[in-house]
């Protein structure tokens, strides 16, 4: 087991990390390599909806309401989220861009100037989780996540991959701008260009 997060002052807040709670929502019971977790659906995105085309959803123009997938699949999955027209600025409680897949999964985010804004108890900027295969997780532009729990959250429930990289600001109140977890304690790779600005532990 392996996990890497970055809290205020470079501090590892004490106990249980916030992140955790997600990680549990996420990947439900992990036993043995078994998963307790119900996926299903199309992507939830808006006002514009998301275009599919084989293991590829794309997601342009307004998506102020935020995304949102979680799917069943054997196969490796990836979100692109670009060419937008405004920013991601979903109700309370809501993340950002969510994707969960039961195959390794990819984001490629790349807001412009709009960037992710989130606000209220369990929202993250972005939020990505496997319970079987690799997480990989590309970010350009900003992320502000207010009462929530991290700018970007991302975690790989068995022997896959975690790999992070940022390239924007990142300001978080949770007291983690980044935070990745890998049950089966595979390799993390962490990558942020930009200032990370939390506070609270």
């Amino acid at each position: 087991m392996k996990n890497v997060w970055g809290c205020a002052s470079g501090n590892v807040a004490a106990g249980r990390p916030v992140g955790a709670r997600f990680r549990d929502a996420l990947l439900g019971t992990v036993a043995a390599g078994a998963l307790s977790l119900a996926f299903g659906g199309p992507a939830l995105a808006g006002p514009d909806a998301c275009v599919p085309n084989g293991p590829v959803d794309t997601c342009t123009g307004n998506q102020s309401a935020g995304i949102a997938i979680s799917t069943v699949t054997p196969a490796s999955l990836t979100l692109n989220v670009n060419s937008l027209t405004q920013a991601i600025a979903p109700a309370s409680g809501t993340t950002g861009i969510s994707f969960r897949s039961t195959g390794s999964l990819t984001i490629n985010s790349d807001t412009g100037a709009f960037g992710i804004n989130t606000t209220g108890a369990g929202s993250f900027g972005i939020a990505a989780g496997s319970p079987t295969g690799s997480v990989t997780v590309t970010s350009t532009g900003n992320i502000t996540n207010t009462g929530g729990t991290a700018g970007i959250y991302a975690v790989d429930g068995s022997a896959g991959s975690v790999t992070v990289t940022s390239t924007g600001n990142i300001s978080t109140t949770s007291g983690i701008g980044i935070e990745s977890f890998s049950v089966g304690g595979s390799a993390i790779t962490v990558t942020s260009t930009g200032n990370i600005t939390t506070a609270g532990t």
